[in-house]
Protein backbone atom coordinates (compact mmCIF):
# COMPACT_ATOMS: atom_id res chain seq x y z
CA UNK A 1 0.00 0.00 0.00
CA UNK A 2 1.24 3.50 -0.83
CA UNK A 3 2.37 5.82 1.95
CA UNK A 4 -0.29 8.47 2.51
CA UNK A 5 1.86 11.27 1.11
CA UNK A 6 2.50 9.29 -2.08
CA UNK A 7 -1.20 8.47 -2.27
CA UNK A 8 -2.04 12.18 -2.17
CA UNK A 9 0.47 12.89 -4.93
CA UNK A 10 -0.71 10.00 -7.10
CA UNK A 11 -4.40 10.88 -6.80
CA UNK A 12 -3.66 14.57 -7.41
CA UNK A 13 -1.85 13.77 -10.65
CA UNK A 14 -4.78 11.64 -11.82
CA UNK A 15 -7.32 14.34 -10.88
CA UNK A 16 -5.37 17.20 -12.43
CA UNK A 17 -4.85 15.26 -15.68
CA UNK A 18 -8.53 14.29 -15.79
CA UNK A 19 -9.58 17.93 -15.43
CA UNK A 20 -7.03 19.10 -18.02
CA UNK A 21 -8.19 16.66 -20.73
CA UNK A 22 -11.88 17.19 -19.98
CA UNK A 23 -12.72 13.80 -18.48
CA UNK A 24 -14.35 15.58 -15.52
CA UNK A 25 -17.17 18.05 -16.04
CA UNK A 26 -16.97 20.84 -13.44
CA UNK A 27 -19.60 23.63 -13.49
CA UNK A 28 -18.19 27.13 -13.68
CA UNK A 29 -18.33 29.49 -10.71
CA UNK A 30 -18.32 33.30 -10.65
CA UNK A 31 -15.39 35.21 -9.24
CA UNK A 32 -11.61 34.70 -9.32
CA UNK A 33 -10.05 31.27 -9.33
CA UNK A 34 -9.46 30.04 -5.76
CA UNK A 35 -5.90 29.44 -4.56
CA UNK A 36 -6.76 25.85 -3.61
CA UNK A 37 -7.62 24.18 -6.90
CA UNK A 38 -10.48 21.83 -7.73
CA UNK A 39 -7.93 19.06 -8.31
CA UNK A 40 -6.65 19.50 -4.75
CA UNK A 41 -10.13 19.28 -3.23
CA UNK A 42 -10.99 16.24 -5.34
CA UNK A 43 -7.76 14.65 -4.14
CA UNK A 44 -8.62 15.33 -0.50
CA UNK A 45 -12.16 13.97 -0.94
CA UNK A 46 -11.04 10.78 -2.67
CA UNK A 47 -8.15 10.05 -0.29
CA UNK A 48 -10.46 10.65 2.66
CA UNK A 49 -12.87 8.11 1.13
CA UNK A 50 -10.08 5.58 0.50
CA UNK A 51 -8.75 5.92 4.06
CA UNK A 52 -12.22 5.69 5.61
CA UNK A 53 -11.98 8.95 7.53
CA UNK A 54 -15.49 9.78 8.73
CA UNK A 55 -14.92 13.31 10.01
CA UNK A 56 -14.10 15.88 7.34
CA UNK A 57 -12.94 18.40 9.95
CA UNK A 58 -10.61 15.92 11.64
CA UNK A 59 -9.15 14.87 8.30
CA UNK A 60 -8.48 18.50 7.36
CA UNK A 61 -6.70 19.01 10.69
CA UNK A 62 -4.66 15.88 9.97
CA UNK A 63 -3.66 17.35 6.60
CA UNK A 64 -2.70 20.67 8.16
CA UNK A 65 -0.56 18.89 10.71
CA UNK A 66 1.13 16.25 8.55
CA UNK A 67 0.88 17.28 4.89
CA UNK A 68 0.56 21.07 4.92
CA UNK A 69 3.24 21.33 2.26
CA UNK A 70 1.05 19.45 -0.22
CA UNK A 71 -1.90 21.82 0.26
CA UNK A 72 -0.46 25.26 1.15
CA UNK A 73 -3.73 27.10 0.43
CA UNK A 74 -6.17 24.73 2.13
CA UNK A 75 -9.33 26.70 3.10
CA UNK A 76 -11.26 26.41 6.34
CA UNK A 77 -13.64 23.48 6.74
CA UNK A 78 -16.87 25.33 5.77
CA UNK A 79 -15.39 26.42 2.42
CA UNK A 80 -13.93 22.95 1.79
CA UNK A 81 -17.32 21.39 2.50
CA UNK A 82 -19.17 23.83 0.25
CA UNK A 83 -16.78 23.42 -2.67
CA UNK A 84 -16.59 19.66 -2.28
CA UNK A 85 -20.37 19.44 -2.54
CA UNK A 86 -20.15 21.61 -5.66
CA UNK A 87 -17.62 19.13 -7.07
CA UNK A 88 -19.65 16.04 -6.15
CA UNK A 89 -20.57 15.23 -9.75
CA UNK A 90 -16.91 15.44 -10.79
CA UNK A 91 -15.97 13.34 -7.77
CA UNK A 92 -18.30 10.54 -8.92
CA UNK A 93 -17.03 10.86 -12.50
CA UNK A 94 -13.48 10.59 -11.20
CA UNK A 95 -14.24 7.46 -9.17
CA UNK A 96 -15.95 5.87 -12.18
CA UNK A 97 -12.98 6.71 -14.42
CA UNK A 98 -10.55 5.17 -11.90
CA UNK A 99 -12.68 2.04 -11.58
CA UNK A 100 -12.89 1.70 -15.37
CA UNK A 101 -9.09 1.68 -15.60
CA UNK A 102 -8.78 -1.41 -13.36
CA UNK A 103 -8.30 -4.63 -15.38
CA UNK A 104 -11.28 -6.97 -15.42
CA UNK A 105 -11.30 -9.53 -12.61
CA UNK A 106 -13.48 -12.63 -13.27
CA UNK A 107 -14.42 -12.94 -9.60
CA UNK A 108 -14.47 -9.18 -8.89
CA UNK A 109 -11.81 -9.31 -6.19
CA UNK A 110 -8.25 -8.05 -6.12
CA UNK A 111 -5.89 -10.01 -3.88
CA UNK A 112 -6.65 -12.87 -1.52
CA UNK A 113 -7.27 -11.05 1.75
CA UNK A 114 -10.36 -11.93 3.77
CA UNK A 115 -13.37 -9.84 2.81
CA UNK A 116 -15.42 -8.32 5.68
CA UNK A 117 -19.10 -8.83 4.91
CA UNK A 118 -21.72 -6.59 6.50
CA UNK A 119 -25.47 -6.24 6.00
CA UNK A 120 -27.31 -2.92 6.55
CA UNK A 121 -30.69 -3.68 8.15
CA UNK A 122 -33.74 -1.49 7.86
CA UNK A 123 -33.07 0.36 11.11
CA UNK A 124 -30.90 3.42 10.55
CA UNK A 125 -27.93 4.53 12.63
CA UNK A 126 -24.29 3.67 13.18
CA UNK A 127 -25.14 0.88 15.62
CA UNK A 128 -27.62 -0.71 13.18
CA UNK A 129 -24.99 -2.55 11.13
CA UNK A 130 -25.44 -6.29 11.21
CA UNK A 131 -22.37 -8.47 10.80
CA UNK A 132 -23.24 -11.61 8.88
CA UNK A 133 -19.89 -13.08 7.99
CA UNK A 134 -20.89 -16.24 9.87
CA UNK A 135 -24.67 -15.84 9.87
CA UNK A 136 -25.68 -18.99 11.81
CA UNK A 137 -23.73 -17.76 14.83
CA UNK A 138 -26.17 -14.87 15.24
CA UNK A 139 -27.78 -16.37 18.40
CA UNK A 140 -24.37 -16.46 20.09
CA UNK A 141 -23.78 -12.74 19.79
CA UNK A 142 -24.23 -10.42 22.76
CA UNK A 143 -26.38 -7.36 22.17
CA UNK A 144 -23.49 -4.99 21.37
CA UNK A 145 -21.90 -7.32 18.85
CA UNK A 146 -23.04 -5.48 15.74
CA UNK A 147 -21.72 -2.12 16.98
CA UNK A 148 -18.15 -3.43 17.32
CA UNK A 149 -15.38 -4.03 14.83
CA UNK A 150 -14.42 -7.53 13.60
CA UNK A 151 -10.79 -6.76 14.47
CA UNK A 152 -11.79 -6.87 18.17
CA UNK A 153 -13.83 -10.08 17.96
CA UNK A 154 -11.12 -12.44 19.26
CA UNK A 155 -10.48 -10.28 22.33
CA UNK A 156 -14.20 -9.79 23.03
CA UNK A 157 -15.69 -13.19 22.23
CA UNK A 158 -13.09 -15.94 22.27
CA UNK A 159 -13.77 -16.71 25.96
CA UNK A 160 -17.61 -16.75 25.82
CA UNK A 161 -17.72 -18.70 22.56
CA UNK A 162 -15.19 -21.24 23.82
CA UNK A 163 -17.40 -21.87 26.85
CA UNK A 164 -20.44 -22.45 24.62
CA UNK A 165 -18.48 -24.86 22.44
CA UNK A 166 -17.21 -26.75 25.48
CA UNK A 167 -20.86 -27.29 26.42
CA UNK A 168 -21.33 -28.72 22.93
CA UNK A 169 -18.73 -31.43 23.56
CA UNK A 170 -15.36 -29.85 22.77
CA UNK A 171 -12.34 -30.05 25.05
CA UNK A 172 -11.13 -26.61 26.27
CA UNK A 173 -8.29 -26.41 23.74
CA UNK A 174 -10.42 -27.76 20.89
CA UNK A 175 -13.15 -25.27 21.79
CA UNK A 176 -10.73 -22.34 21.44
CA UNK A 177 -9.49 -23.67 18.11
CA UNK A 178 -13.06 -24.08 16.85
CA UNK A 179 -14.01 -20.57 18.02
CA UNK A 180 -11.06 -19.10 16.11
CA UNK A 181 -12.48 -20.63 12.93
CA UNK A 182 -15.24 -18.01 12.99
CA UNK A 183 -13.46 -15.16 14.77
CA UNK A 184 -13.18 -12.49 13.58
CA UNK A 185 -16.68 -12.57 12.13
CA UNK A 186 -15.81 -12.15 8.47
CA UNK A 187 -16.39 -14.38 5.50
CA UNK A 188 -12.99 -15.42 4.15
CA UNK A 189 -12.38 -15.99 0.47
CA UNK A 190 -9.11 -17.14 -1.05
CA UNK A 191 -9.40 -17.13 -4.83
CA UNK A 192 -6.57 -19.65 -5.12
CA UNK A 193 -8.76 -22.26 -3.41
CA UNK A 194 -12.07 -23.84 -4.53
CA UNK A 195 -15.03 -21.55 -3.86
CA UNK A 196 -17.14 -23.49 -1.39
CA UNK A 197 -17.99 -22.82 2.24
CA UNK A 198 -16.10 -21.92 4.43
CA UNK A 199 -13.95 -20.45 1.63
CA UNK A 200 -16.66 -18.04 0.51
CA UNK A 201 -20.12 -19.37 -0.28
CA UNK A 202 -21.91 -20.68 -3.34
CA UNK A 203 -25.68 -21.15 -3.80
CA UNK A 204 -25.46 -24.93 -3.31
CA UNK A 205 -23.65 -24.77 0.07
CA UNK A 206 -25.63 -26.11 3.04
CA UNK A 207 -24.11 -23.57 5.40
CA UNK A 208 -26.48 -24.17 8.28
CA UNK A 209 -25.71 -27.89 8.43
CA UNK A 210 -22.00 -27.11 8.42
CA UNK A 211 -22.30 -24.55 11.21
CA UNK A 212 -24.54 -26.70 13.42
CA UNK A 213 -22.05 -29.54 13.03
CA UNK A 214 -19.37 -27.06 14.11
CA UNK A 215 -21.44 -25.90 17.08
CA UNK A 216 -22.14 -29.43 18.32
CA UNK A 217 -18.73 -30.98 17.54
CA UNK A 218 -20.37 -33.16 14.87
CA UNK A 219 -23.27 -34.35 17.01
CA UNK A 220 -25.95 -32.63 14.89
CA UNK A 221 -26.14 -34.45 11.53
CA UNK A 222 -26.73 -32.67 8.20
CA UNK A 223 -30.33 -31.66 7.52
CA UNK A 224 -30.06 -33.32 4.08
CA UNK A 225 -31.47 -30.22 2.42
CA UNK A 226 -31.07 -30.13 -1.35
CA UNK A 227 -30.41 -26.97 -3.34
CA UNK A 228 -32.70 -25.84 -6.12
CA UNK A 229 -32.18 -27.81 -9.30
CA UNK A 230 -32.64 -24.78 -11.59
CA UNK A 231 -29.57 -22.77 -10.55
CA UNK A 232 -27.63 -21.09 -13.35
CA UNK A 233 -23.88 -21.01 -13.91
CA UNK A 234 -23.85 -17.26 -14.56
CA UNK A 235 -25.16 -14.21 -12.69
CA UNK A 236 -27.80 -13.92 -11.25
CA UNK A 237 -27.33 -17.68 -10.60
CA UNK A 238 -30.87 -18.16 -9.27
CA UNK A 239 -33.39 -19.84 -11.51
CA UNK A 240 -36.58 -18.19 -12.79
CA UNK A 241 -39.12 -17.33 -10.11
CA UNK A 242 -41.74 -19.94 -9.31
CA UNK A 243 -45.28 -19.17 -10.55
Amino acid sequence: MLATELLFIYIYCLADDAITVGVLSIPGRPGPAPACTDAELLTIALVRSLLGRRSENSFLEEIRGDWAGLFPHLPDQPEVNCRTRWLWGAFEQFRAACAASVPADPVQQIGTSAIPVRHPPRVRGVRAVDQLGQRPERPLRPGRRDSRQPADDVANYLGPWSTILENGGYSPEAAKAAARQVLPDILRYDRTQPATYPNGRIPTDDVYSARFAWLSNGKIPPADLKPHDDLQAQFPYLGPPNP
